[in-house]
């Protein structure tokens, strides 16, 4: 059976339509999911990394972005944040995701990273290599 692609048009909207959002608060909530998750905190903002992410034994597990209030976690994560989007997928390779071209362009803030996607089924992994 082929798993099904999942629209996150509105999820990643709502996101992207909140304000008052930063890199210090993508790592405020990366430092309270870490305690959680029992995983490490993974961040080069001064490189101008869009992604928090947080892995455990060395395997991504959550991503919080650092531009919106919009996260990608594992299936089944006990992560429950305040005030941020969660999109759940069940793997970050599995191109499982699909999402209008326009509110990827808006909300990303940059057309070149929404063009480096398949808006139509992309990985949480795509999502992070095309906003690096």
């Amino acid at each position: 059976m082929t798993p099904t692609v999942c629209d996150v048009t509105s999820t990643v909207g709502r996101a992207g339509s909140r304000s008052h959002w930063s890199g210090e608060k993508a790592m405020s909530a990366a430092r309270e999911a870490a305690l959680v998750l029992a995983a490490r905190v993974d961040w080069d903002g001064d490189a101008g990394e869009d992604w928090v992410s947080l892995l455990v034994r060395g395997v991504p597990v959550l991503m919080i972005s650092a531009k919106v209030p919009l996260a990608v976690s594992l299936e089944g994560s006990c992560w429950e944040p305040v005030g941020i989007e969660v999109v759940s997928v069940p793997s970050f390779e599995a191109p499982l995701l699909r999402c209008e071209f326009a509110v990827l362009s808006e909300v990303l803030g940059d057309g070149r990273a929404a063009l480096a996607l398949d808006a139509d089924r992309f990985s949480a992994n795509d999502l992070w290599f095309a906003t690096v």
